[in-house]
Order: structure tokens, then C-alpha cells, then sequence
């Protein structure tokens, strides 16, 4: 919790705020308590609908009886089985057995129809001598130039440990044919890109995780990095369209780069518990305790329906604090309530809804989403481009990216998100 504190907390909440990046410490009210117990325990003092929705313990049959009488979608368990990998999945980015690239499938290319669109730099692709817009033509001495190229190579890159592509180099003075071998590896899959086009520097930021580097960072971190070293003075843009989320800290920890000190960043109300195993309600304010990097620097957001949860945190804040950022696109998906995540003694995965959002005015998004001030279903991002570039915003051909399917078969975004680690 580098960049903000908390205040009007209780102390065993404002713990379960500090130890969010464990997930070693397990909460346990009694000595001996099985599954089907705890649960029941958690939801009680935890589930924002506990009231109405909790009943006594002996009604309920087993675990999965409990929670399908939930109405709340986002609260669930997961299976001791299962409970690992939701964990990796809810902190890190890192894939194993990948090779760390975004491709282009071009179905109307005369031959060469899978394009490079982008290489992960801490991959096996990123250690090879492919390049951004090399055009594969064949994998394992297999032909690509025809209508199903591209199932076919995702056939072949599945059930082989190294691939041997044959790839075009376009140059200005000709083509290259090169033969590149890869062997699969490990991933770390960014979260944050950026791209130049006319002249202006896009950053999209795809989720918010806390690891997604080999050195422990994670998407915070990712565009700090970008917008203390790509800044020149002109207007950039902020892409958070499609976001579903992530982990609170990372989400609120990126809201502050572009925030002057002593601002309040969010409002959550939590429901939790005191040490005496008491329910308790609490609101729990995060205070920017320094100003960003980007705090005085200009931007545009683009935003659309399924920018959600952790990304309607990110941009509310801003909203509120930076008047003078513009959003361009749609109103967001919607989803003002968070959860909390609870290793159980079975060690599963208790994932509650027990967080209620306010925006830094008290804005109240949640089933409503957060209205933008240019609404366009017709290429927001060129729509922003024209109005830095002082042009007037007409409708152009999109670019490259967004013309084309992108594929990023690494990267499975589950459903909206905005969580703590209450363990």
C-alpha cells in the first residue's frame, strides 16, 4: 500500500487491507470447524445480503447447497482442487508452456495471413529473432497460406513442445523469408502496451494484476513505468476499454499516478468482523498521500460497457479528481461491489461479495455505470486522435488493431472484478 492510507477503519480491517498481497494467513474463528461451518461463518458476518439471504446453519446441506441460495453471481467457492489456480489466476499473468506473442489473423490476405501484432518481451518469442509484423507462412514444415491458417497453426502449437516458423520480413527495400525456432516456455504477459499512431501515444491497459513481471511488479507498476518515460507534452491516451478489473490495491495504486496528493482516491464500505468474531460495517477511505507522475499531464480515457469493476474504480476517480481528462466512449459495465477472497480449512477459496464502491464525490455506480462525456459507438479511439490532433471527428478506417481480430490466447479474462485478500 505504497501510495495511499487508510482512515475510519477498524484494526482487524485495516489488516485484511495490509495483508492483501498473502495469501498465507488464514482467518479461523474456532479451533476445529469443518467446510460446510466456516463458510457458513464467513458469509454471515461477510455477504452484504447476509441478512435476507443466510440462513440457520442446519438448513443448508453441503457447501454447494449454501452458496447456490446466493442471489449475488460474484460470490462463490471453489474446491480445494480448483483453489490454487484461481489464486495464480487472480494475482499473476504467468503462463506456462506459451510463447509469448499476439497474432493477426487476415482471412482476406492473398497468402501470408497471420501477422505478429505484438511480442512479450519476457517470453520465448521475445528471445527469438521474430519481429512486430512478421507474417508466418508455415509452422513445422506445415503450409499457412490458405482460408484456415490459423486453427491450423493453434492445432499444431498445442500438441508441439518447439515450433519451427517460416516467417516474411517486409523491408523497405524487399521481403525476407527467415526460419525462426521456438521452444515453448513460461510467459509473464503484460498488462499495459503502448502504440504511436498519428503521432500520439495510446497505453492500454488490459487488466490490473499484481504480478506480471519476473521481478514481482505488476500492472501498476507497468505504467508508472510508461508515463515517467514516454511523456512529451502532448495529449495521450488512456485505453481501458474491455478492462474487466482486478485486484483493488493494483487498480487504486494506477488511479494515483495521475492524482495531486492528499485527494481521496475511493470509498469502500466493507462488511467484516472485530476480533470478537463480531459483524461489523466499516468505510474505509483511501487517501493519495503524494501526487502522481502524471498528475498535471493531459490525457483522454476511452471506456465502453465492458470496462468494469477495478477499471470503473480507476476511472471514477479520475473522473472526480482529474475534471479536465476527457472519456470517449461508452457508459461502463457497472459494477459498484467487491469481494473479498478467504482461504478455508480445507484450503479452497471462499470468494465473498462484502464491498460496497463509492467513487471519491460519494458516486454510487453500481447496475448504473459511469457516463462518459463523448459518447460515440463509431471509433472512439479515432475520435480522441482527431480531437488532439485539432481535427474535426469524423469517422475514419480503424488501424490495424482494431480492423483485425487479435488473438491472445494466454490471456482468459474471467468476469468482472474488484477484490481484497482477506486471508
Amino acid at each position: 500500500m505504497k501510495f495511499f492510507k487508510l482512515k475510519d477503519h477498524n484494526f482487524l480491517l485495516g489488516l485484511i487491507l495490509l495483508i492483501s498481497c498473502s495469501n498465507e494467513m488464514p482467518v479461523q474463528p474456532v479451533k476445529t470447524v469443518d467446510e460446510l461451518s466456516y463458510n457458513h461463518w464467513l458469509l454471515e458476518r461477510l455477504y452484504i445480503h447476509a441478512e435476507k439471504e443466510i440462513f440457520p446453519l442446519s438448513f443448508y446441506q453441503d457447501i454447494d447447497h449454501l452458496y447456490n441460495y446466493l442471489s449475488d453471481p460474484y460470490t462463490y467457492y471453489i474446491p480445494p482442487e480448483q483453489a490454487d489456480d484461481q489464486r495464480h489466476h487472480d494475482t499473476s499473468t504467468v503462463v506456462p508452456g506459451a510463447l509469448g506473442v499476439e497474432m493477426i489473423n487476415n482471412p482476406t490476405a492473398d497468402s501470408a495471413r497471420i501477422e505478429i501484432f505484438r511480442i512479450y518481451p519476457h517470453s520465448p518469442a521475445g528471445k527469438s529473432e521474430l519481429k512486430r509484423w512478421d507474417r508466418i507462412i508455415a509452422v513445422n514444415d506445415t503450409e499457412l497460406t490458405h482460408d484456415s491458417a490459423f486453427s491450423v497453426f493453434q492445432k499444431i502449437r498445442d500438441k508441439n513442445k518447439i515450433l519451427n516458423l517460416k516467417v516474411l520480413r517486409y523491408l523497405d527495400d524487399g521481403v525476407d523469408t527467415l526460419l525462426i525456432e521456438i521452444e515453448k516456455g513460461h510467459v509473464y504477459v503484460p498488462t499495459v502496451f503502448i502504440d504511436t499512431l498519428d503521432g500520439v501515444e495510446v497505453v492500454e491497459v488490459t487488466e490490473f494484476k499484481r504480478h506480471t513481471q519476473p521481478d514481482g511488479s505488476g500492472t501498476s507498476e507497468e505504467l508508472l513505468h510508461i508515463l515517467r518515460n514516454n511523456s512529451h507534452g502532448k495529449t495521450r491516451i488512456i485505453d481501458i476499454r474491455n478492462n474487466p478489473g482486478g485486484e483493488i490495491s493494483v487498480c487504486v495504486n494506477a488511479a494515483h499516478e495521475f492524482i495531486e496528493a492528499n485527494e481521496p482516491l475511493l470509498h469502500i464500505i466493507s462488511h467484516s468482523f472485530n476480533p470478537r468474531g463480531e459483524a461489523t460495517i466499516d468505510t474505509i477511505t483511501y487517501i493519495n498521500e503524494e501526487s502522481g507522475v502524471a498528475a498535471k499531464s493531459s490525457f483522454h480515457i476511452l471506456a465502453n460497457e465492458y470496462s468494469a469493476s477495478c477499471a470503473e474504480i480507476f476511472l471514477g476517480a479520475i473522473q472526480d479528481l482529474r475534471p479536465d481528462i476527457t472519456v470517449i466512449g461508452k457508459t461502463t459495465y457497472g459494477k459498484g461491489i467487491g469481494q473479498s477472497r478467504w482461504s478455508t480449512p480445507d484450503s479452497g477459496l471462499a470468494s465473498i461479495t462484502s464491498i460496497s464502491i463509492r467513487t471519491p464525490l460519494w458516486r454510487d455506480y453500481h447496475t448504473k455505470g459511469l457516463s462518459v462525456d463523448i459518447e460515440t459507438d463509431d471509433s472512439p479511439l479515432w475520435h480522441s486522435l482527431d480531437l488532439i490532433n485539432n481535427k474535426t471527428a469524423t469517422k475514419k478506417v480503424s488501424p490495424k488493431r482494431r480492423e483485425q481480430q487479435i488473438y491472445r490466447p494466454l490471456i482468459k479474462k474471467g468476469p468482472p472484478q474488484a477484490w481484497i485478500f482477506g486471508e
